[in-house]
């Protein structure tokens, strides 16, 4: 497959941006990334100070944010200027880029809007007993707000994010489980307003292939702030029997993690890329990460973020910044 050279120009007193590409190629990945002095910060899809590559295509659509690493968080501001980009796979679509502009390049607050999608049906419980909602209820509902208040309140406690609009949308039953790989990608792009924020989507019923129940479920590392009715542009979060209020909330904010770029702090299968955050050796017990919001398995007996890790989830551009906006613009290809 060719690759297709771009460029584009990130102003000053950006904190960070998020590119998101549309290729005729399901395998399409970012090659590189260089800033406006020539610094490296993506080689052959691999964020510096990596060793594999993130952030590669899932059904022909391909994201990189930056900063995305240690070695990408020197200084407060992104450099500004001319920036280019090499992509694997011919673009079919204009790029989309996002920036997280706050005026300064220093963070000051703001706020996140979230977009909730309710399949009719939906079975809720906490801190009511379980009942099905439908279109007339879901708006109202006590036990998604309380979902979405201790979503928030950790969310501002933790990165300093407070709450935003809250808007919910009823869809269809059939969206209640979600247990193979095509009906996951349907869960995920069921999203179709195009607000900016966060698009949450939610099922009674998600695994791979029917095995052990996943709680939350999130394609892009990161995802595509500008993906609506792509399965990289929204998040689900499952709501089972064995889950309260709480649990569902945590599940909310560990895929947000995952959605503006963070790993999980150990994985056989991925890579962290924070030299702040703790990991869990081999035979460790306790784990140094357990009460790490990314643990693999969720945090546990406590709730902490590394400096780092707010540090990437501050410079994405999925909320509101307090001083500024978000800028969006495309990038013919």
């Amino acid at each position: 497959m060719p690759d297709t050279a771009f460029s584009f120009d990130v102003p000053r007193g950006a904190i960070g941006f998020t590119l998101t590409v549309l290729a005729n190629d399901p395998d399409v990945v970012v090659r590189s990334l260089v800033s406006p002095t020539g610094h490296v910060a993506v080689t052959d899809g691999v964020p510096e100070g990596g060793t594999r590559a993130i952030g590669r295509g899932s059904r022909g659509a391909a994201s990189v944010a930056y900063p995305a690493s240690t070695a990408s968080l020197a200084g407060d501001a992104v450099v500004p200027g001319r920036w280019t980009a090499v992509v694997h796979g011919p673009v079919s679509a204009p790029v989309s880029l996002r920036v997280q502009n706050t005026g300064d390049g220093r963070f000051h607050g703001g706020a996140l809007d979230l977009d909730v999608y309710v399949p009719r049906g939906l079975f809720v419980h906490d801190p009511e007993p379980v009942h099905a909602l439908d279109t007339d209820t879901i708006a109202r509902d006590a036990c998604l707000e309380r979902r979405v208040a201790i979503f928030y309140s950790m969310l501002e406690r933790l990165v300093g994010i407070r709450r935003g609009a809250v808007r919910y949308y009823a869809i269809d039953e059939r969206y209640r489980s979600a247990t193979t790989g095509d009906a996951r990608a349907a869960l995920l792009s069921a999203p179709s307003t195009r607000h900016p924020g966060l698009a949450v989507v939610l099922t009674n019923d998600m695994s791979y292939g029917g095995g052990d129940p996943l709680l939350g479920y999130s394609v892009g590392l990161p995802g595509l702030v500008d993906g609506f009715g792509l399965p990289q542009g929204a998040i689900a979060v499952a709501l089972n029997k064995g889950s309260d209020a709480t649990n569902d909330a945590l599940t909310l904010l560990h895929e947000l993690g995952h959605f503006t770029g963070l790993m999980h702090t150990t994985d056989p299968d991925s890579e962290d890329l924070l030299a702040d955050t703790p990991t869990c050796s081999k035979g460790q017990t306790p784990c140094a990460d357990e009460t790490n919001l990314m643990a693999f398995s969720g945090p546990s007996g406590g709730l902490t973020l590394s400096p780092s890790q707010v540090r990437i989830m501050q410079a994405s551009p999925f909320y509101r910044a307090t001083r500024a906006s978000t800028t969006g613009t495309t990038i013919g290809n």
